[in-house]
């Protein structure tokens, strides 16, 4: 399952436009035949219709490690290192591969077979091939025949035919049963092969040959490491090294061994040689593991937390290797860590530049180049697509291309990728996620018949999902359809109990009593779509009740002790309510929460204000006033907060309050703000002109609102009254 599909988002649009807040309070949604939708309030005449049995969790499978074709160890080493566990997942795996090499005779030969090993070693293959056959072919000695079956299946070894070198390494024991070269080749294809058995058998008699051989040690020791026996790997590595101390290979995968075992000091101490020796080695091409060394290296300290060093280590291995996207990445992973996010970013963009055989390493990318720190979506985007090209259908990759181009509204690109993982799965839960994805980004392209199109073929996928029947009513929300948009919503409700896995929530007391089981996030966004379709209708008691649902599951444990938005829109219910004392509660209840962000906090100010001045009580004036000032302290950039500052002091009927509101709303109406809120301004303007009996001047202001905003109702009606009053004066 990918990652994406894991996820359980839910897109949600709410919110009430002023107009809404007069409508019929208790007024109900109708569909086209007039029949009353409700959620919570089934009609009583029908019986029950199920009751839910009780779900037992199965237990978890536990997933066997397997061993063989490589080490595994990384992930237990490295789970444990007190860092953050997001570091660990940024930090992209070093590769874990034991390092072995072939078996090259270097003993004296005749000059027709040293002719040949020439042809050999200036990487002339076929030449060296048909040298080597026309040798064992011809009169010579078997020994050196053996020789000459080695390079031969050495060769097939390079080019990964595996049962010609096979062929080979036998040929060469047969003219020599104890070929040192011939049985440690043999142990290197059997070991390739994953016959662990029969490649520890071979380099056993190696060894008892040849011991201390640096390539006997350093096959057997692979062996050993794979047949889960450490510590005799790390034996034969020293035996290796007693003779042959600055072999790269033999410290590097000694330093591998010493890592599993998670020695860490000594780890660091084998892989520095390893760099060390492979860098000036003489011969063969071992700045690879010199990399790989310095890379281990910089893991290492990056897990206990030296960044200095590890940054150090990973600068070598850039350096040696500057065209390793792996490894810049991981090195501006580093930079970020140290909060060096100029480096981190040139990093990543050299990463990005120099490419990489792995996609996972461009996803990765993408996720530092769109994080707080860098706020890079383009190069994102650019990474993303650099990983499909390695990986054309990545459903991973693709999901987060899709989930990209959507925050980026890139709506038409978001959608391709969605269809694109839609064609390529078999109709599983990846195919279903894609359909919600794409459901949403057809609605915001009001593409609404394409949106249910692909919702319906979800549901046809998985007709319990929740989350189909959410979003689908989204879908009819945003086309003007609120009664499908409720019906579906109300059977998201009844689904999701199926699908939860926190808390328990009945929609009446005979739902409780059967254990109905709803996850609280889903639960809640579905409750708070449905009360913002309620409140656009005017059904602001329904609202209400679905509000207090969500206050009910918040006092299921785990508690929630403390929601502002929830108060905040039960607050905003009350005031369309006129209920002013209740809406106070709620607003004050923001003000005083711990988990309000400044935002909302300025908001319940407002409100407060907002709810005393509306109230007819002059006696709250005063609090109204106190609390707007909270607001326009917070925030004296908020011209909605200015302009209600205004209104308060207007309330006063002082006419120094009166002139204070002037230059208040004078102020406002020269600041930038869109052309209804500056109608706003005048309008209110006018009024305070009025109050003055500067008659003349609020017509004036009411003539700029109309001209602003003519769908602005009270500043036509205020307009006539001034033009009246203005006639009267002369």
């Amino acid at each position: 399952m990918s990652e994406h599909s894991k996820k359980n988002r839910f897109h949600l649009e709410q919110g009430e436009t002023p107009e809404d807040a007069g409508r019929p309070v208790g007024s109900r949604l109708r569909d086209a035949q007039g029949d009353a939708v409700f959620i919570d309030d089934p009609d009583p005449r029908h019986a029950r219709r199920m009751r839910f049995r009780w779900f037992v969790l199965g237990g978890v499978l536990l997933l066997a490690l397997l061993t063989g074709g490589g080490l595994w160890y990384y992930y237990s080493v490295y789970g444990s290192g007190g860092q953050k566990s997001g570091d660990s997942k940024d930090f992209q795996r070093v590769g874990e591969r034991l390092e072995d090499s072939y078996y090259l005779p270097s003993e004296n030969v005749s000059p027709e077979l040293a002719r040949a090993i020439a042809l050999y070693r200036n990487f002339e293959r076929d030449a060296a091939r048909r040298a080597f056959e026309q040798f064992i072919t011809a009169a010579a000695p078997d020994n050196e025949k053996s020789i000459a079956a080695i390079f031969l299946g050495v060769m097939a070894l390079e080019s990964e035919r595996y049962s010609e070198a096979k062929r080979q390494f036998i040929r060469a024991l047969k003219y020599n049963p104890e070929s040192v070269g011939a049985l440690v080749n043999m142990a290197v294809v059997e070991r390739r092969l994953g016959n662990h058995a029969d490649a520890r058998q071979f380099a056993q008699q190696a060894r008892r040959l040849a011991p201390g051989d640096r390539n006997v040690a350093l096959i057997l020791g692979n062996i050993l490491n794979e047949s889960q026996d450490v510590d005799g790997a790390i034996d034969s590595y020293r035996e290796g090294l007693s003779d042959s101390p600055d072999d790269p290979l033999l410290l590097y995968n000694m330093a591998l061994s010493l890592l599993r075992q998670e020695k860490y000091e000594e780890a660091l101490l084998n892989f520095s040689k390893a760099a060390r020796a492979a860098r000036s080695a003489v011969g063969g091409n071992r700045v690879g593991i010199a990399v790989q060394a310095h890379a281990h290296m910089g893991q290492i300290y990056f897990r206990q937390g030296n960044l200095e060093m590890a940054a150090d280590a990973l600068r070598s291995a850039v350096q040696l290797a500057p065209d390793n996207g792996k490894y810049r990445y991981n090195l501006g992973v580093i930079y970020l860590r140290m909060n060096r996010g100029g480096q981190a970013l040139d990093e990543f963009r050299r990463a990005l530049d120099a490419g990489t055989n792995e996609a996972d390493v461009y996803r990765a990318l993408a996720r530092a180049f769109v994080s707080d720190d860098l706020r890079q979506p383009a190069l994102a985007i650019r990474a993303l697509e650099k990983g499909l090209y390695l990986r054309p259908d990545d459903i991973d990759t693709l999901f987060q291309l899709g989930d990209l181009y959507h925050a980026e509204n890139d709506l038409v690109n978001a959608a391709r990728a969605y269809a694109k993982i839609v064609n390529i799965t078999p109709g599983d839960v990846n195919t279903e996620d894609a359909y919600l994805k794409l459901a949403v980004v057809y609605s915001e392209m009001e593409r609404h018949n394409d949106a249910i199109d692909v919702l319906e073929r979800a549901a046809g996928i998985n007709p319990r999902n929740a989350r189909t029947y959410f979003i689908l009513g989204q879908v009819y929300d945003r086309a003007g359809r609120r009664d499908l948009a409720i019906e579906n919503w109300k059977k998201a409700l009844r689904d999701a109990r199926n699908n939860a896995s926190e808390g328990a929530l009945a929609d009446d007391a005979a739902d409780a009593s059967a254990g109905i089981r709803l996850g609280r996030d889903e639960e809640r966004e579905i409750r708070l779509a449905i009360a913002a379709a309620y409140r656009k209708e005017g059904a602001h008691d329904l609202a209400l009740l679905q509000y207090n649902r969500v206050r009910e599951r918040n006092r299921v444990q785990p508690a929630v002790v403390s929601d502002p938005e929830l108060d905040l829109e039960v607050g905003l219910t009350y005031m369309a309510l006129k209920d002013y004392e209740n809406a106070v509660a709620s607003f004050e209840a923001v003000a005083a929460s711990a988990a309000a962000d400044e935002a909302m906090r300025k908001r319940a100010f407002l409100q407060i204000a907002a709810a005393f001045a509306e109230s007819g009580d002059s006696g709250r004036l005063s609090e109204a006033r106190s609390n707007i000032n909270k607001a326009v302290r917070m925030d004296p950039a908020d011209q909605e907060a200015r302009m209600l500052q205004a209104y308060i002091l207007m309330k006063s009927n002082s006419m120094v309050d009166r002139e204070k509101a002037v230059e208040i709303l004078k102020a406002v109406t020269r600041s930038d703000i869109d052309a209804r809120d500056a109608s706003k301004a005048h309008n209110l303007l006018g009024l305070a002109y009025m109050q003055g009996s500067e008659y003349r001047r609020a017509l004036a202001s009411f003539e700029q609102a109309v001209r602003l905003d003519p769908g602005n109702s009270d500043a036509y009606r205020n307009q006539r009254a001034a033009a009246n009053a203005y006639e009267k004066e002369l």
